[in-house]
């Protein structure tokens, strides 16, 4: 997600260019006017089009000698078009690869929804650093008619086997949601799933949420989860307590789950994370809460997008070490109003 790969077109263009506010393989829009100033002194007079879709770039149109309102159109269709096509080849997901990945990261991988989207009248920016020993972390979101669905989780273990495990509980939540249940309702089918395993060192922490636009009330159910953090316009950062309960999977079948709620005011951001953010190791001890709320702090731009690469950056930064365990994040935006 830190650069721009050339997959077609005449070789004097760069092969490679540095991508700004970049997650996974999404451009954000707000990095869009650096990365134009920059290929603006690189290839003068060289036309720059996004490839938008949903909040999101997927890529960018060069060409020379041709104005960009002739590119737009053509900008949207190839949006559309690479991200169809990359449920029928490999070709593109390849070309976006650094490294080989074990099938551990595949797994991870495949259970990821796009980085960068509008949601809800809001924006979404996640992200997943995978550690050596990939974990089970995942995000998930989704607007329904009852409102947007967040999610974020942590299954136990290491490789494959998390993996699954991570795998059978995104399932279990997304058949809820399209059974239309509530957040309580999800919870409790992901328990009855795992638990239904019989495996009793299998269980998965989490946070199931709801953000209602129209009311702008926040809603999540916490199941043995680091909580979220409410970040305010003023720079206060605040935990958002709940009742505590058990990971998903363990004690009884039958367990009961509550929600809690929160008014959103304008300029507000919640944030979602794994405890492999919160736990990372740094020579003061941890990066914990305090670290999270820095991160924040140190970047202007109030966007989803801006804070989860902050925090992620601020993360990778905090020790020369690598990640003993997968950092999960993901933001919550919404837009202020009209």
């Amino acid at each position: 997600g830190s650069h721009l790969l050339r997959l077609a077109g005449a070789e004097h263009f760069p092969a490679r260019l540095r991508a700004p506010l970049a997650l996974g393989p999404e451009l954000a829009e707000d990095g869009i006017p650096e990365l134009r100033a920059r290929l603006e002194g690189e290839l003068p007079g060289v036309a720059m089009v996004p490839m938008w879709l949903r909040g999101r770039a997927l890529g960018l149109l060069l060409a020379l000698r041709v104005p960009e309102e002739r590119l737009l159109e053509l900008a949207r269709q190839a949006a559309a078009a690479i991200e169809l096509a990359g449920g029928y080849t490999d070709v593109i997901d390849g070309a976006r690869r650094r490294k080989e990945m074990n099938p551990a990261a595949e797994i991870q991988q495949s259970l990821l929804p796009p980085r960068i989207s509008r949601l809800g009248a809001g924006g979404i920016g996640g992200s997943v650093l995978p550690s050596y020993d990939v974990g089970g972390d995942w995000f998930d979101y989704v607007e329904n008619r009852d409102g947007a669905w967040i999610a974020i989780a942590d299954a136990a273990g290491k490789g494959p086997v998390a993996g699954g495990l991570g795998s059978v509980a995104l399932a279990a939540l997304r058949a809820a949601r399209r059974n239309e249940s509530n957040l309580e309702e999800a919870a409790q089918t992901i328990h009855e799933t795992i638990y239904a395993m019989e495996m009793p060192e299998f269980f998965v922490t989490a946070v199931l949420a709801r953000w209602e636009a129209v009311y702008s009330v926040f809603s999540w159910v916490n199941c043995g989860h680091p909580p979220p953090l409410l970040a305010r316009p003023d720079g206060t950062v605040e935990e958002l307590s709940s009742q505590p309960a058990l990971p998903l999977g363990l004690a009884d079948r039958e367990r009961r789950f509550r929600r809690s709620q929160r008014r959103l005011e304008a300029g507000d951001r919640v944030v979602l994370y794994s405890d492999g953010i919160s736990m990372r190791p740094t020579p003061e001890g941890r990066f914990g809460r305090e670290g999270i709320a820095q991160a924040m702090k140190s970047e202007p731009r109030a966007s989803a997008t801006a804070t989860a690469r902050a925090i992620q950056e601020a993360v990778v930064n905090a020790s020369p070490e690598p990640l003993r365990d997968d950092a999960a994040v993901i933001v919550l935006a919404p837009f202020p109003p009209d």
